[in-house]
């Protein structure tokens, strides 16, 4: 994702050509264009289905959302000019790629407790929502509260890339993208595990008919 990756970047000691800098843009537009109209038909198709009394549905709408917010503030916001307007928009755009983030977070526990039928406390609505929604906005405020004269030092409106800041973004990202990986791996490994031994009862279920159909024909045979 484009707008992401430019997010993402931790230093602006590169420079990109003018040319590239043009197609980039459409790139970006188109694609976040896209993905805006897919995120909105998502929750619409969430809501009329009535599909929202889910835990996990719950959850994708919750992400969808904030996924849709964000790109929506990143096309419409990253260029503006006045200062203050580029600070604002700074601090949601922090905000609310924070919120995709943990919303992501709690659909991969969600998850690992799904597949964990042993852990007897699960994911709650109440708790997963305050969560999601409330510790992006403790960490965008308390950065603002600490470097706001330090915003607007890109040519975008964004977290600055010379004075660290940049890393109350990037360092949850990161934390948040290695624990769902390492959540990921047991994951799959419970699923190889249960394919396993599902494997493992088919064919002892065959073992057991052949043995059995070998029984009655040496007692047939036997008989005879």
């Amino acid at each position: 994702m484009t707008s992401f990756a430019v997010l993402m970047q931790l230093t602006d000691e590169f420079e990109i050509p003018t040319a590239h800098q043009k197609a980039l843009s459409y790139i970006t537009y188109i694609s976040v264009s896209l993905s805006v109209l897919c995120l909105a038909a998502t929750i619409a198709l969430f809501i009329v289905c009535k599909l929202y009394k889910k835990t996990r549905i719950v959850m994708h709408i919750n992400l969808a959302a904030s996924l849709l917010l964000a790109q929506l503030m990143f096309v419409t916001g990253v260029n503006a000019k006045a200062k203050v307007a580029c600070i604002a928009v700074t601090v949601m755009l922090h905000y609310l790629w924070l919120v995709v983030f943990m919303w992501m977070l709690m659909e991969g526990v969600h998850l690992f407790l799904k597949v964990n039928p042993n852990i007897s406390w699960g994911m709650k609505l109440p708790i997963c929502i305050p969560i999601a929604w409330g510790i992006p906005a403790f960490i965008a405020i308390t950065t603002l509260g600490v470097g706001i004269s330090k915003y607007r030092k890109n040519e975008i409106c964004w977290l600055p890339m010379t004075d660290g800041l940049i890393y109350a973004f990037a360092g949850p990202v990161i934390f948040i993208t290695m624990v769902n990986m390492v959540l990921l791996a047991i994951i799959l490994q419970k699923f190889l595990g249960l394919k396993t031994n599902q494997d493992k009862t088919a064919m002892e279920r065959v073992s057991n008919v052949q043995a059995s159909k070998a029984a009655e024909f040496g007692r047939q045979t036997h008989n005879g």
